[in-house]
């Protein structure tokens, strides 16, 4: 692939007065200067429409599209990827800001790593654009455990093609359902670099997701878990890795004995599934799992889960591995 390539930002805006003018100059002041902007407005009350016109007019690399109706999130992406006239893409928020260099970088990446799909690390900024916190996302054979691809990533065109686009009745999840589909099928490449202010505010989606019981957390929750059984089905899964991931998505641990107990069939699946390369770290992600499942608890810790620990994931283990693995052994010892 040539790094000249024509790059489609898709921006689906739906009342974004506040911070819309600020994310379109973020894409349109980028260092790579061969993209297309597509402002997808989502049948918006306030000045969205004129903020967006207002660039058009002065930046021809600006398209408009209005939506009949309100549409939704998931639909308004696919209306611009139907739009897209570049190989690569990607899409963007009315609230959040690319740095300059971002999609230079990410461009080349693809390039330079033959990756189908890139994501990059960001800054968490609030109303004010005051930086709280920046995250510095892991690795994507994670993501099959939960969305670490965050809000900056770049895409061939193919990875949205074979994945049919964004699926419009899975709001809420349809940005994790389209990374989680796209990684089973494609290459991901993780850069360690930040490349994007992500904004939080009270407006936001993501704020009202945060939400204890609020409409949108639920609706969030129930498809999440439709999301997990589409992928289950369709892959093929083992039962025992579904019933795990399902435990990790509802309690941030896993139940170590179950995974040891079906450890062989579980990276039976993983090496049918992934390339070789890949092969080694998901295993070290189980390694990581199993490690956390096995400390939650004092009473699961001892010579036993020490050896099942050294035997089964040596392969892939660090020197600050084999310490916590000495902790785990001595840990009812210590304790008396």
């Amino acid at each position: 692939m040539e790094e000249n390539q024509l790059v489609s930002i898709i921006l689906p805006v739906y009342n974004g007065e506040t911070y819309l003018a600020q994310s379109i100059k973020s894409c349109l002041s980028q260092t790579y200067r061969n993209i297309e902007l597509i402002i997808v407005n989502d049948c918006s009350t306030d000045n969205t429409l004129a903020i967006a016109k207002d660039f058009a007019k002065n930046d021809t690399r600006v398209r408009i599209v209005n939506n009949s109706t309100n549409k939704r999130l998931p639909a308004s992406l696919n209306i611009g990827h139907s739009m897209a006239k570049g190989d690569l893409l990607t899409w963007t928020s009315d609230d959040n800001m690319y740095l300059p260099t971002a999609i230079e970088i990410m461009v080349n990446t693809i390039c330079n790593q033959d990756a189908d799909f890139v994501y990059a690390d960001f800054i968490q900024i609030d109303e004010n654009s005051n930086e709280l916190k920046t995250f510095h996302l892991e690795e994507p054979q994670e993501v099959i455990w939960r969305n670490v691809i965050g809000a900056c990533f770049l895409y061939k065109k193919e990875v949205y093609v074979k994945n049919n686009g964004y699926d419009e009745k899975l709001f809420m999840v349809e940005d994790y359902d389209f990374w989680l589909r796209g990684f089973m099928k494609h290459k991901f490449f993780h850069i360690n670099k930040v490349l994007y202010k992500y904004r939080i505010h009270k407006q936001s989606l993501t704020h009202e997701i945060n939400n204890v019981n609020s409409e949108k957390q639920l609706i969030f929750e129930n498809n999440k878990y439709k999301m997990y059984a589409s992928v289950f089905d369709e892959y093929k899964f083992p039962i025992e890795l579904q019933k795990l991931i399902i435990q990790f998505q509802k309690t941030h641990t896993i139940d170590s004995h179950i995974l040891i107990k079906n450890i062989e069939k579980i990276k039976q699946f993983y090496s049918s599934v992934f390339h070789l390369s890949d092969y080694k770290q998901h295993i070290f992600c189980l390694k990581d799992k199993y490690i956390k499942g096995v400390r939650v608890t004092g009473n699961t810790q001892g010579i036993i889960p020490f050896f099942k620990l050294i035997y089964f994931f040596h392969s892939v283990m660090t020197v600050n591995d084999y310490k916590t693995a000495l902790k785990i052994a001595t840990y009812k010892i210590l304790k008396k």
